[in-house]
């Protein structure tokens, strides 16, 4: 406490002099920063994170003998024999049909790296067995670190149990080989343009657009995501642009070739959005719906999420409006809804009297969308 200079109390002992206490200090006001700051719950939230990919690779691992699960692999097993036997990347199938074979328009980068893993002593069918079981986990756990960055620990662990939930999301990154190696690099290119690391960013985009045609929502992300954030404008459009037009040969031969490629996929049933149905938890669905206010309130690095969602946009004009809504939807409604529950949390915890119940909350709600998927 500071006394005026005229006190009476100047000329006193100092032993009579009235004690000076610290002000009280004052209430803490919950953050952004606070969700993100390596305290000991943001900690909690990392391990646990980890630990439940981890859980998910090694529970899939027990199944090993089952993979590959799906007739798809076999023929990504069969290119990959074709590109050995060609000695590199052909766009003729001579392995398919006699006796000249049929043209190849099919992305080639998956095939191309099982050829390359074939030069390590690994066959094509060991290549596809363990990108089979891999993949799965692989999603998740590129998933949680792009989230990590983005929304925080808290939002990312919500965001990787939503994601344990929907069968048909492991049955489309265990049997649908190049859609899942796809699904498992593009949250790595979200990262790195999120970090200003544009000539990786580049790389993982020219990989993802190579992958699988879906793999094309992946620009159409970058630039959205590159007009929300504002951040080293001209570096993010060239990351996500010049890679599409290293790919234009390619696109041009799929294009030359078109009528060998089923109508469903070249546009006709681009108004067919649900095919055989939507399989979407109520769970995802609520806490995606309460996201979209709250990214637009909060905005920061979180609008990133926006991106990834209005990019899937261009598959419906390619005709995979019906495979995006059975197998894909779930990513994006996944990374949305973990978003949605961590805000709803932090925004109880503003009212400390209103913490424990926020963080029983979010352990009923992790329970049971790992136990069933309401």
């Amino acid at each position: 406490m500071t006394r005026p200079a005229n006190s009476q109390t100047d000329n006193l002992p100092d032993h009579c002099v009235e004690p000076s206490f610290p002000e009280a200090p004052t209430s803490h006001t919950f953050t952004e920063a606070d969700e993100k700051r390596p305290d000991g719950s943001a900690r909690a939230y990392t391990v646990c994170g980890v630990t439940l990919v981890i859980f998910v690779a090694v529970t899939s691992a027990v199944s090993w003998w089952l993979y590959p699960v799906f007739v798809d692999t076999y023929y990504h097993m069969a290119v990959v024999y074709g590109f050995k036997q060609a000695g590199g990347v052909v766009t003729q199938a001579f392995w398919e049909m006699a006796p000249a074979g049929r043209v190849h328009i099919y992305p080639p980068a998956l095939h191309a790296a099982g050829y390359l893993f074939t030069y390590l002593g690994l066959t094509p069918r060991m290549f596809v067995t363990f990108v089979s079981w891999a993949f799965y986990a692989g999603c998740m756990l590129t998933t949680w670190l792009w989230l990590r960055r983005v929304a925080g620990p808290r939002s990312a662990l919500f965001a990787v149990v939503l994601l344990c939930g929907p069968s048909a999301f492991f049955w489309n990154q265990s049997a649908h080989t190049a859609n899942a190696a796809m699904m498992v690099v593009a949250p790595l290119a979200l990262l790195a343009l999120e970090t200003k690391k544009f000539l990786t960013c580049a790389v993982l985009n020219f990989i993802v657009i190579t992958l699988h045609p879906m793999g094309l929502f992946l620009p159409p992300a970058l630039v959205v995501n590159t007009i929300l954030r504002r951040k080293k404008i001209r570096a993010s459009l060239l990351a996500a642009v010049v890679p599409v037009l290293l790919y234009g040969p390619w696109l041009a031969h799929v294009w030359a070739n078109r009528a060998l490629v089923s109508e469903s996929r070249m546009g006709a049933a681009a108004l067919s959005l649900t095919g055989h149905g939507v399989n979407i938890g109520l769970v995802m669905a609520v806490f995606a719906a309460l996201a979209i206010p709250w990214l637009l309130l909060r905005r920061g690095s979180a609008l990133t999420l926006l991106g990834a969602v209005l990019g899937f946009a261009v598959v419906f004009p390619m005709g995979y409006g019906s495979r995006f809504f059975m197998f894909n939807v779930h990513w994006p409604l996944a990374c949305l809804g973990g978003f949605g529950l961590g805000e709803l949390m932090r925004r109880l915890e503003k009212r400390s009297s209103l913490r424990p119940i926020a963080q029983v909350a979010s352990l009923c709600v992790a329970l049971a969308a790992l136990i069933v998927f309401p």
